[in-house]
């Protein structure tokens, strides 16, 4: 994902988890294994960072943190496209909490994970 993306997303820590990485890009951190992370988010819940922890990934970093997330921001499109890369399903786990914006093509939505009864 940092190679698509080409360039450190603004405004915001850029953390890349990789084992195969010796450096890591200018603009981003490298983490090398969950353990590093975990510390990190760790700190944020724990109110020692006021910076939340977004996840974006390829499919191996989905499928490791995503049952750790609490919330979801989704670029839902509404036309099928083709793709490499997908969440697993999640509308069990999680509801709709808002749609943060709708434009021509896609929306932009929130959802929040269901709490257990």
């Amino acid at each position: 994902t940092m190679e698509s993306i080409g360039r450190p997303l603004p405004k915001r820590r850029n953390l890349v988890l990789s084992r195969s990485l010796d450096t890591a890009p200018e603009g981003f951190e490298l983490l090398r294994d969950i353990a590093e992370l975990d510390t990190l988010v760790d700190e944020s819940a724990n109110g020692n960072t006021d910076a939340a922890v977004f996840v974006i990934g390829g499919a191996e970093i989905f499928r490791l943190l995503f049952p750790r997330c609490d919330e979801v921001y989704l670029s839902h499109v509404f036309e099928p496209h083709e793709g490499d890369t997908f969440l697993p399903p999640f509308e069990d786990d999680f509801a709709l909490a808002e749609v943060l914006a709708t434009y021509p093509e896609f929306e932009l939505r929130r959802y929040r994970r269901k709490r257990a009864a």
